[in-house]
């Protein structure tokens, strides 16, 4: 631990809180339906909604008499006194690529205090538990760098590899089995339109990719901003879906990207989920044996050394292609195949070339 008084205090109000919420459990611990999803090795999946307790809400409900008491006081004193975590209250903390919030040394006592009554699944106090829940929270106000991990699902994909890596923190991953159910066991607890959540059943295979970004308080610099653009998850999962369909063919796509933070934060709230509303329509199943993956790598490399010189014909005829895999009928995949071609083999001063090749 980093601050041993601040460790002291907040471990004293813990144990004064757990004492008195104990004996407010009497009156009756409210409730919240929650989905839960088992994923089978069949392929398919056993779901249920069950009643699992709201300790943010008892917390909140009890929080003015928890703020009588001197324990409360000290903790709060201690907090405020810690020169890392003082620098967070009152202001808004995030990164370029997060949502940030506003909040003060109370929300955040109250949020460690529901954290650990969730992670003890009971009210009596348990230090090894509560040691645990303390070094997220020491290590998120004293962490200079905030981490995210996406999840964007590879559709109509298998591979005999558990794992390839593509680049330091960039992978395509099989999606291990409780990973799965978390997210659809989020999907179907807060179902949300269009994002068909059999996708996670028909599919085992995501790219996978962490970034990091620096914790930013107040207003966030337009230079950060511009830094991460580059780092944008989307563009990295386009990228590798195109070397996909490049190296061999196979109707892939991806549509769903979930990201979660890797550490704790104190108001994190789940994963979030993005979905694009693209057409796709079915083909071949695209699969890459074992011996195909060295192979595919140095296609990938040649790839992204061609993107990062930024020609307009490639980026136009890459766009064509991977455009051609939103098309149902052979005729239409063959004009933005042509098209691709054009851009990539015709001078632009030539209109005479485009008008045979037309």
């Amino acid at each position: 631990m980093r601050n041993p008084l601040l460790y002291e205090n907040i471990k004293k109000f813990c144990e004064t809180a757990l004492v008195f919420l104990n004996n407010k459990a009497i009156e009756g611990l409210p409730f919240r339906t929650k989905g839960k999803i088992e994923v089978e090795e069949s392929g398919g999946c056993s779901y249920d909604y069950v009643d699992e307790i709201d300790w943010d809400r008892f917390v909140r409900t009890n929080k003015q008499i928890l703020m009588e008491g001197d324990a409360y006081k000290a903790a709060i004193e201690a907090m405020k006194e810690d020169g890392k975590i003082s620098k967070h209250l009152d202001m808004l903390v995030g990164s370029p690529i997060s949502s940030r919030s506003r909040n003060d040394c109370h929300e955040f006592l109250q949020r460690m205090l529901a954290l650990l009554l969730h992670e003890q699944k009971a009210i009596s106090f348990q230090k090894n538990i509560f040691d645990q829940v303390y070094g997220k929270m020491e290590d998120y106000f004293y962490r200079e760098v905030l981490e995210y991990r996406y999840l964007s699902l590879i559709e109509n994909f298998q591979m005999e590899s558990g794992k390839i890596e593509l680049a330091p923190k960039f992978s395509i991953i099989r999606i291990s089995k409780e990973d799965r159910e978390e997210i659809l066991s989020e999907l179907i607890t807060y179902p949300l339109i269009d994002l068909p959540a059999s996708a996670f059943l028909d599919n085992q295979y995501a790219f996978e990719l962490f970034i990091e970004a620096p914790k930013v308080f107040g207003d966030v610099p337009a230079n950060a901003q511009t830094e991460f653009l580059d780092k944008n998850p989307t563009k990295k999962f386009d990228e590798a879906c195109s070397a996909l369909r490049l190296f061999k063919k196979g109707q892939i796509l991806h549509k769903i990207i979930c990201s979660k933070p890797k550490y704790w934060q104190p108001f994190d709230y789940g994963t979030s989920f993005s979905y694009s509303y693209g057409r796709s329509f079915p083909g071949a199943q695209y699969v890459l044996s074992n011996k195909e993956i060295p192979n595919f790598l140095e296609v990938w490399k040649l790839y992204q050394r061609t993107r990062q010189l930024k020609r307009k014909k490639v980026e136009i005829a890459i766009h064509r292609f991977d455009f051609s895999y939103e098309k149902q009928t052979f005729e239409d995949k063959l004009i933005e195949y042509i098209i691709g071609f054009e851009a990539l083999l015709l001078p632009n001063v030539n209109q005479e070339l485009g008008y045979r090749s037309a």
